[in-house]
């Protein structure tokens, strides 16, 4: 094992699984804060292990005014539909 894929954690409503994030700086309360989040690292990179985390990118590009204008086919054709 070389890493730790974690769920989202960030701070979010939680209207979508966590994946419908509000905060990609703050870990949402019902996961612990942001310093279990450091001691957690920490602890990971002493074995040797990296952390890695699911980031909704297409969900928080989407949430920029104007961004869905820059998106090439096939993403802004699906956009378009939403």
């Amino acid at each position: 094992m070389e890493a730790l894929w974690i769920s989202p954690f960030f701070k979010s409503p939680m209207k979508d699984y966590g994946n419908d994030v509000s905060d990609y700086r703050t870990v949402d309360p019902m996961f612990g804060s942001n310093a279990d989040f450091g001691r957690l690292t920490e602890a990971a990179h002493a074995r040797g292990l990296k952390i890695m985390s699911t980031w909704c990118w297409l969900i928080a590009l989407t949430s920029i005014p104007g961004s869905r204008r820059n998106f090439s086919p096939p993403f802004g054709g699906a956009l378009s539909r939403s």
